[in-house]
């Protein structure tokens, strides 16, 4: 058959130019060295899922897509077992990662259709980190939907902070190599890490020629160990909240805080004593996180290497203390962050840090940010905790924080100033579980006497925060009240001045008519 030959020489030219780009394409993936990126668990925030299922899925997207031949990259992810923590660069540099990927899930909502169908939206903030010495390379935040569940939101949220990841470390090998962060130590094994950061080593670094260096020292000592040693315990939290230049306050948000095994949580949050929706979670003025040591943390991490001088001598609730300032110039890693309209940034900031000179605790803490990208809405952010010795139900004493003040300045929008108190705060084992429910009361037992006191506190707590804003609201409306009938007899007082002024001008008026000519003799 004359024409099958000529099928056969028209066909096998495209054959082979398929095969030669398969081999070629096949060639270029294996001359690709392999960048290994450890993947961390998602970090406190992950309420959907759990933090190591979100760790694995994105493992599995950045294995999908491993090879991308556009970027000339070929990524090998590894699963690490740690968190947010600064132990996760020990275990990503012992895993031979060169980087690390970090994501937190920070909202989630839905959202029904007037066909009454829903549609879930997820917010996942991700940083992404050099192993070599934790510099921070890239820090976003990365919103996504989905039309069939709150987890296919994450899911597809994921995949785009992988693409974002690979493009980020695409644009980190184009860029000449940079040594290590000035001043590191080695890079220690996991175990070291952890062994480092439960000694006093940690510290050492800190300036030695100033004065008081020692309780300089001792603060920090005190911050790095927080998480160790303090017991679980749980507080009740009220935030008074007022905007622009009134004395009025907003609205009062109350809600339990629980510091459990290094890491704080917030449930049963209120406002005017009524339950606080998702989205309202979201409100950027609803209130500041950290305070229960990870602020104070912060300044000591050795990447950021903040700038101590001691200032002066000051006093603050009957403790006289010495004043140490803090300069961060640049955050190598975003241990303090501020978030607002879809937008996260890890800005320089500088403060103050206030140690009794009787015991050495920490009294005072400040931080003031005012260098923000001009995109973002915050200009300028004033954060101020002051720390007691609070006594236990058992005798023991832990150094927490007793009241904040958190003021925000926006662009073009009213200055915010929340007021933040914490108070009745006991211990509970880390086991130990709240047992409302009757049914699994001992027999015999009287049910009133098995409710744990910390739910008896909740409770007194909640009844306490009613009445707090009932109070509030009657001296805010008493203050308004008069500050509204000074204002209307001013006003009065001006009308009549302005009616005499009037009446007296037109008398003089009238006199100088009825005055005749002979009245000039």
């Amino acid at each position: 058959m004359p024409g099958k030959p000529d099928s056969m020489r028209v066909l096998s030219p495209l054959t082979l130019i398929f095969v030669l780009c398969f081999c070629c394409l096949s060639a270029v993936a294996q001359d690709l060295a392999a960048v290994r990126v450890g993947v961390a668990v998602m970090g406190p925030g992950a309420h959907t899922v759990p933090g190591t299922q979100a760790r694995d899925e994105l493992v599995k997207i950045l294995d999908r897509g491993k090879t991308d031949t556009k970027l000339q990259l070929r990524l090998e992810p590894v699963a690490l077992e740690g968190s947010l923590t600064p132990n996760t660069i020990a275990e990503a540099r012992d895993k031979g990662c060169g980087f690390v990927l970090y994501t937190k899930l920070e909202h989630m909502a839905s959202k029904y259709s007037m066909d009454h169908f829903p549609t879930y939206y997820a917010t996942v903030d991700y940083q992404l980190s050099r192993a070599i010495d934790g510099s921070q390379l890239a820090l976003g935040s990365i919103d996504a939907e989905d039309s069939s569940s709150s987890r296919g939101a994450i899911w597809q949220a994921l995949s785009k902070v992988a693409k974002k990841a690979a493009l980020e470390i695409k644009k980190s090998q184009e860029m000449p190599d940079r040594p290590p962060v000035a001043g590191m130590p080695a890079a220690p094994s996991t175990s070291a890490g952890i062994a480092m950061l439960n000694t006093p080593q940690y510290c050492t670094w800190l300036p030695s020629d100033i004065a008081h260096a020692d309780a300089l020292r001792g603060a920090c000592e005190y911050a790095i160990n927080f998480p160790v040693k303090m017991p679980n315990f749980i507080c009740g939290e009220d935030i008074t909240r007022y905007r622009g230049k009134s004395s009025a306050p907003v609205d009062l948000i109350s809600a339990s805080v629980r510091f459990e095994d290094g890491h704080e949580s917030y449930s049963d949050e209120k406002i005017n004593g009524r339950p606080l929706s998702r989205e309202a979670l979201q409100d950027q003025g609803l209130r500041s996180t950290g305070e229960f040591g990870s602020n104070l943390r912060s300044i000591f991490n050795l990447l950021n290497h903040a700038l101590f001088k001691y200032s002066s001598k000051g006093k603050v609730g009957g403790h006289a203390a010495w004043i140490f300032t803090y300069k961060i110039v640049a955050q190598k890693e975003p241990v303090w962050v501020l978030r607002a309209s879809n937008q996260i940034i890890a800005p320089p900031y500088s403060g103050e840090l206030w140690v009794d000179e009787k015991d050495g605790t920490v009294v005072r803490f400040r931080t003031v940010a005012k260098d923000m990208p001009l995109t973002f809405p915050m200009k300028y952010v004033d954060m101020e905790i002051d720390y007691e010795k609070i006594e236990f139900g058992d005798g023991t004493n832990f150094v927490l924080p007793v009241n904040s003040t958190l003021i925000n300045i926006y662009t073009g929008e009213e200055t915010s100033k929340n007021v933040e108190q914490f108070r009745d705060c006991h211990k509970f084992g880390a086991k130990a579980r709240i047992l409302a429910n009757a049914d699994i009361a001992t027999p015999g037992a009287d049910s009133a006497a098995q409710v744990p006191s910390t739910l008896v506190s909740v409770q007194k707590d909640l009844a306490e925060n009613e009445a707090i804003f009932a109070a509030l609201g009657e001296q805010a409306f008493q203050e308004n009240a008069a500050r509204l009938k000074a204002e209307q007899e001013q006003m009065q007082q001006q009308m009549l001045d302005a009616s005499t002024a009037a009446a007296l001008a037109r008398l003089s008026a009238l006199r100088s008519t009825n005055r005749g000519p002979s009245d000039h003799r």
